[in-house]
């Protein structure tokens, strides 16, 4: 199998003109590990290719879903891996490349199977989240799973919240199918390009990122 470039950093540092850089030199295929390009209609805020870089080099794993829909790690992981299968049967080079890290470390460096969660549930707890606060839920998570609320910090709403969803659709707390279950499974072996720059020159460039985004109509 043609072995994957994975090319990592924050965003607007230039992650997307080298993977179109490198998808024209190495007959590349780029794989979007973007959590929210995923979604169809989301174009000028997600900082979508454009349609003209569609064309030129092949994109997964954008515009796969609606905006209801819901999309994991997991799942992105589990997709991702086929489309590095088939683009390397295809005789071209995987480019993966985006900014949401729990994706990246999902698909790189493997995560842990857990079973499927109720919708219902994860509704509930939105709705509870909306009128009760976020404090109540973390006591809750506290007592019923507290090796996993130990480890998030107060204000992590998206992990608490998961790890709630977790043991009231399983009935085993979140920290028991982790230690079941330890990272590295599925991981993918790829060659990891970080990119970096000043923090001064990186701000200077989302300032205007955002600037450009706001004229283009994003609001």
């Amino acid at each position: 199998m043609t072995r994957t470039v994975a090319i990592l950093g924050p965003t607007s540092v230039g992650k997307s003109w080298l993977g179109l850089e490198l998808a024209a030199a190495l007959s590349g295929e780029i794989i979007s590990a973007d959590a929210l390009q995923a979604y169809r209609g989301f174009d000028i805020g997600t900082a979508k290719p454009t349609r003209d870089e569609q064309r030129n080099v092949p994109h997964h794993l954008i515009d796969i879903l609606e905006p209801h829909q819901t999309f994991s790690a997991g799942e992105f992981a589990r997709r991702a891996r086929i489309c590095i299968e088939e683009i390397s049967q295809r005789g071209r080079r995987p480019i993966v490349l985006g900014g949401s890290g729990l994706y990246l470390r999902a698909l790189l460096d493997g995560i842990s199977p857990i079973p499927e969660t109720s919708a219902e549930i994860r509704s509930e707890l939105r709705c509870r989240l909306e009128e009760e606060g976020l404090e109540p839920l973390r006591a809750e998570l506290v007592e019923l799973d507290p090796a996993t609320a130990n480890r998030l910090r107060p204000g992590d709403t998206q992990r608490i919240m998961r790890g709630l969803e977790v043991i009231l659709s399983t009935g085993k707390p979140l920290s028991a199918w982790l230690a079941e279950n330890p990272l590295g499974q599925g991981s993918v072996d790829a060659l990891r390009l970080g990119l970096t720059l000043p923090r001064s020159v990186l701000y200077d460039r989302i300032a205007k990122r955002v600037r450009a985004m706001v004229l283009a109509g994003w609001l």
